[in-house]
């Protein structure tokens, strides 16, 4: 495979914390690759040279995943999640962060769904659980039931990211780790620069995101490891170690968009490349905006307990305020739903000429004051927001959790409605609440998770 701009043939070693990286020494604490134990007593008929380069670039690959899971996965809460479905590039996925965890002492929790779409699913599952089993892994299976037996990709891909963010967050974890492959992501660039897709959206899936819904993956982390690696690698990975993978025969479907890319770039190299540079270099556009909105956010940003957030513009541009203005609307609507970039690109340009009156956009509410900007909920959207009753828990309107009184809680820290400060926010905050229940804003701690991931997708490679 041709190397991609900016990344080096280099053996790298990680050094024992994981952040710095060292070339050319080896370390005890990672297991060597499966092809390694062909070296000795290998038959005399075969050319030890082709073997040797074979192990290389194995050893290359485990080295470029393990050094993704340290970077991303240092301060991850256990257990870490990994979503299989027992496809190859998920159970690559499994073998390779098992080797990482065993070797970090950290605790994976593997995640399977079956959508009941398919009479398979279940013991696919079950062959999943069977591997996991095998090597001691923590299994669940996640059964979803879709409404009248049949549903959407989209509904499906909502049910299965809710499902699994749902489960790491109830073990206690933080990330969740997705096998995603180079493959997937030259299909996704190719089908959004067929749908004209913005520059940062030509820069592909990102190794590091939030959860891509709202509230269900609040606080969840996704992690692609192998999203640098082939999934013919992958599979010449998984048969060295004589894993037995599941072929989906809905991968062959061609009523989906994906099917049909995959099958228009089917041995197209010389197009294939071209989307891998495009994707290469618009990503390296990517971080740098990433780098420089997380370092604004630290110095010109702030959120109150009632969800309210104040910034001043600084010295970012138009372009990196209206990806700013994409997340900040979110944050402040519970939404997960980006607002249209010409709006958000016509609302930087009245910001940064002061021009700015107060108006409404995705669900929130933002106008200038006292030489900053505010952005709080719309309050017309609060209220449409379903009543709180006094057995409710969860998330209500997106930006507040509902919880039961405990012993343990001191009633004085609690937040309440009338703390809110500004006077928009007093008119969204959730009222009603029984003696039994109170409330938590998830605006803030959404805010500094965004933050973290800004810095996380900031990295170089």
């Amino acid at each position: 495979r041709r190397p991609r701009p900016g990344r080096a043939r280099q053996t790298w070693t990680l050094s024992p914390v994981g952040r710095s990286i060292r070339p050319g020494v080896s370390d005890p604490r990672y297991p060597e690759h499966p092809l390694s134990e062909r070296i000795a007593g290998n038959d005399q008929s075969r050319q030890r040279g082709a073997l040797a380069v074979e192990l290389r670039l194995a050893d290359e690959a485990q080295r470029r995943v393990f050094a993704t899971l340290n970077r991303h996965c240092s301060v991850a809460r256990d257990p870490i999640g990994v979503g299989v479905s027992g496809g190859s590039d998920s159970l690559a996925l499994l073998a390779l962060a098992n080797d990482w965890a065993n070797a970090e002492q950290r605790k994976l929790l593997v995640l399977t769904v079956d959508h009941g779409l398919r009479p398979e699913a279940a013991d696919e599952a079950a062959a999943v659980a069977c591997r996991c089993q095998r090597i001691g892994i923590s299994h669940e299976t996640l059964r979803w039931l879709p409404p009248g037996g049949t549903a959407t990709q989209a509904k499906a891909r909502r049910a299965r990211h809710a499902l699994l963010a749902g489960a790491v967050r109830d073990a206690g974890g933080s990330h969740l780790l997705l096998g995603h492959t180079e493959d997937d992501q030259v299909e996704t660039v190719a089908m959004r620069q067929r749908n004209e897709a913005s520059s940062s959206g030509l820069a592909g899936m990102r190794t590091i995101s939030p959860s891509p819904i709202w509230p269900e993956g609040r606080g969840i982390a996704l992690v692609r490891p192998v999203l640098s690696e082939t999934r013919q690698s992958l599979r010449e990975f998984l048969s060295h170690k004589k894993w037995e993978w599941i072929d989906d025969p809905s991968n062959s479907n061609a009523l989906y968009e994906r099917v049909r890319v995959r099958a228009e770039l089917a041995g197209d190299v010389e197009r294939r490349d071209a989307l891998l540079d495009l994707a290469t270099k618009e990503d390296q556009k990517r971080k740098a905006t990433a780098g420089r909105l997380a370092e604004w956010m630290t110095i010109d940003l702030t959120c109150a307990s009632d969800g309210t957030i104040r910034f001043d513009p600084g010295n970012l541009t138009g372009a990196d305020l209206a990806e700013a203005l994409a997340l900040l609307l979110m944050a402040a609507a519970g939404s997960d739903q980006r607002s249209a970039l010409r709006a958000r690109q016509k609302l930087a340009e009245d910001i940064l000429s002061r021009k700015l009156l107060a108006k409404t956009l995705g669900g929130a509410w933002i106008a200038p004051r006292q030489g900053q900007i505010m952005i709080a909920r719309d309050p017309g959207e609060a209220a449409k927001a379903p009543e709180i009753n006094p057995d409710f828990e969860g998330v209500w309107d997106g930006r507040f959790q509902i919880s039961r009184m405990r012993p343990e809680i001191d009633p004085a820290q609690i937040w309440k409605p009338d703390d809110a400060i500004s006077p928009m926010a007093r008119e969204s905050v959730p009222r009603g609440l029984s003696s039994t229940q109170f409330a938590t804003c998830l605006v803030p701690a959404r805010i500094q998770m965004t933050k973290y991931l800004l810095e996380q997708d900031s990295l170089p490679l």
